[in-house]
């Protein structure tokens, strides 16, 4: 059972001098490509391995036409869409199609980096029971196939409705999954997360400043500039570069919004960045060259 951690109201990122921006996009334009080939784009239109069929909705793309009115930006702020379109005719009821971006493709071509610190500042969307937004990395290793020994770190997953992502009180969760090849974990302490309750109750109406380092002893998680937990980080399971992914994807229930409305909703994100760790931190000498 993951407890619950409160942080402070002040939304800014962590201190980080010393560190190296290496990755960023403000979102003056959405700049993606396919996730077969994405060329000199910094985003990929589809999560780039095998696993990636994990929402209810259909990703944008699935749907290349689409992807102007799922992925847009205006004054510097992307909007990642889930919206219903009953003209797909889906006969499983899977009209939804929603935004995601990688910054990898199905041939590795993009962004990634093995250690470092990653954020975004973002608003979760303004929906109810079955909406699930992340930010998270995902290593190398499961491109294009998953079951391959890698890290997944959630540096947010937020959910509607049951999980309260909305008015009465807002919390989200990080979560490390350090993966077998057979679907397993690695056991305690390396995986796991907690809840963290954001600052002032408001993860809809309010940006807040996501964040998360991956360095070589560990993996520690951020909200607003302030540590929420970590965990130590386990040298087997990184071994390959970690890549970004920015996702609105639907739980499979039709108890609620937003699938009873078919209302749209979107994530927010003002931006993203990573940067390389300090001078002085060195690596595990067993990585992977990438």
């Amino acid at each position: 059972m993951m407890m619950i951690l409160a942080v402070s109201a002040h939304a800014q990122d962590r201190n980080l001098n010393g560190y190296t921006l290496v990755f960023s996009d403000e979102f003056n334009t959405v700049d993606v490509g396919s996730h077969q080939n994405k060329g000199a784009a910094k985003w990929g239109d589809y999560i780039p391995n095998s696993a990636a069929a994990f929402s209810f909705s259909h990703w944008m793309g699935s749907y290349p036409a689409l992807i102007p009115d799922v992925a847009n930006t205006q004054d510097g702020v992307l909007s990642l869409w889930a919206k219903w379109y009953a003209s797909l005719n889906d006969p499983n009821g899977r009209n939804w199609v929603s935004g995601v971006l990688a910054s990898k493709d199905v041939q590795n071509n993009g962004f990634a980096q093995r250690f470092g610190y990653w954020s975004a500042r973002m608003k979760m969307p303004d929906a109810g029971q079955g909406a699930w937004s992340a930010f998270w990395l995902a290593s190398t290793s499961g491109i294009p196939n998953a079951g391959t020994k890698g890290y997944e770190v959630d540096i947010i997953e937020g959910y509607g409705g049951q999980f309260k992502l909305g008015p009465g009180g807002d919390e989200y969760n990080w979560v490390l999954h350090p993966w077998n090849a057979d679907g397993s974990q690695a056991p305690p302490p390396y995986e796991g997360g907690a809840w963290v309750a954001v600052p002032g109750g408001d993860a809809i109406g309010a940006w807040h400043v996501y964040g998360c380092e991956v360095n070589p002893a560990n993996i520690i998680f951020y909200c607003d500039g302030q540590e929420v937990g970590r965990k130590p980080t386990h040298a087997e399971y990184i071994v390959d570069p970690l890549y970004i992914i920015l996702n609105y994807a639907m739980q499979n229930d039709h108890s609620g919004q937003p699938f009873a409305s078919h209302g749209p909703s979107a994530l927010q994100v003002d931006w993203v960045r990573a940067y390389e760790l300090p001078q002085g931190i060195t690596p595990p000498t067993n990585l992977r060259v990438q």
